[in-house]
Formats: C-alpha cells, sequence, structure tokens
C-alpha cells in the first residue's frame, strides 16, 4: 500500500504491486489555496495528513479575502480513507478584521500551516506537528509552535509556541 497526499487536498491509496487506485479520501480543506506538501504517516489503521496552504502568495492581490486558512492535521482511516478527525492548529475562531485599503474584507487568525510529515509518539499515543507562521495580525498561540494531539480523538494535548508575533503578512 503506498499513501500519496495530493495539492488538491485529497489522499490516494494506491496498491504498491499494481499501481491501481484502493482508495481515495475527501477534499480535507475547503480552501483552494489549502494543500498537502507533509508525507502523511501511516500508524496502526490510521493515515496521519498535515494540511498547509499558499495562502501567503495569494494575499499579494488586493482583492484577495485574506486570510482564512487555519493549518490542521488530518487522521484517514486506512483501509477506507473516510476522516476518522480533523484538528486545527490554531484555536482561536476565525474573525473578521475589517478591510484592506482596496476595501476588500481580511480575516483572522490564520497560518499555523503544517508543512512537513507529523511525528507518531506510539508510547504516549500522541502525534506531534510543528507549525509555520501567522498569516496576520491577529494574536495567536498556535503559530509557530510544536503541537502534540491525542492519536485517538486529536484533541490537543499541549501547544508550545517557539516564536511569537512571527505574522507574514
Amino acid at each position: 500500500l503506498t499513501i500519496i497526499g495530493e495539492r488538491n487536498r485529497t489522499v490516494r491509496a494506491i496498491d504498491a504491486q499494481t499501481g491501481k487506485d484502493i482508495w481515495k479520501s475527501e477534499a480535507l480543506d475547503p480552501l483552494p489555496v489549502a494543500g498537502i506538501t507533509g508525507t502523511p504517516v501511516i500508524f496502526g489503521q490510521q493515515v496521519f495528513v498535515p494540511l498547509t496552504s499558499g495562502e501567503e502568495g495569494t494575499a499579494s492581490q488586493d482583492s484577495y479575502e485574506c486570510c482564512r486558512f487555519q493549518g490542521s492535521l488530518a487522521a484517514l482511516d486506512l483501509r477506507t480513507g473516510k476522516k476518522l478527525w480533523q484538528t486545527k492548529t490554531l484555536t482561536e475562531p476565525l474573525r473578521s478584521l475589517g478591510k484592506n485599503s482596496a476595501g476588500t474584507p481580511i480575516w483572522g487568525p490564520a497560518g499555523g500551516a503544517v508543512w512537513s510529515a507529523p511525528t507518531v509518539d506510539a508510547r504516549r499515543r500522541l502525534v506531534y506537528v510543528a507549525t509555520g507562521d501567522s498569516y496576520t495580525e491577529a494574536p495567536t498561540k498556535g503559530a509557530d509552535a510544536i503541537v502534540a494531539m491525542d492519536m485517538a480523538t486529536g484533541r490537543i494535548r499541549w501547544s508550545n509556541q517557539v516564536t511569537e508575533n512571527d505574522n507574514f503578512i
């Protein structure tokens, strides 16, 4: 079995012997700027999938309502590709932050993308992810952090922000 995370926000399971598709997941984020760049990790009967985005680049357009993406980790069933849980790395809810100089609405907090593969801690039954920067000026604790999530539920057990106020936009 080969698992592939695709830039279009889906995961595909392929038979390693024949190359035939076994299953394809649903899109794991509604935003077209989101994607998967980190390697999905298999542990037991779960596939852990990190979600990231290219929203920082898209945000350079004054007409784009920046920024709505919040990084996450999804757990899929290895046999079916069905989503078991998905947890955002930012715990603050998305909210309106006003308008930019062109009058386009802006949102936040956003960011906290997970660009790399998660790490499984079998003994503690945790999955760790490292998150990227904040995309807005809205304060958040989940960006630039190491986050530990419960493997069974996705509940955040702890989060350690390494760099505060690292806002790209």
